[in-house]
């Protein structure tokens, strides 16, 4: 059984989007191999997206991904 969880974050800004999604590309590489990782900025939102058939390493990995989102996301609102 896989699971999927998907979170999409209001960013402010496109840029911020896209500056936040390639931010985490150098996370996507050195994941486990049962965890997929996928980030996209679509406009102002920015996605992303976990599948794996280990549910605690999934919420592990979005925790992870979330804790480091966090001080960007602060700082971008409060230029924003």
């Amino acid at each position: 059984m896989e699971i999927s969880l998907t979170i999409r974050v209001d960013a402010a800004s496109t840029l911020v989007a896209k500056a936040l999604s390639e931010a985490l590309e150098p996370d996507n590489v050195q994941l486990p191999e049962r965890i997929q990782l996928a980030v996209r900025a679509r406009g102002e939102i920015l996605e992303i997206s976990l599948r794996s058939s280990d549910i605690g390493s999934l919420l592990n990995t979005m925790n992870d991904i979330l804790s480091c989102l966090q001080p960007a996301l602060k700082l971008s609102l409060k230029h924003s």
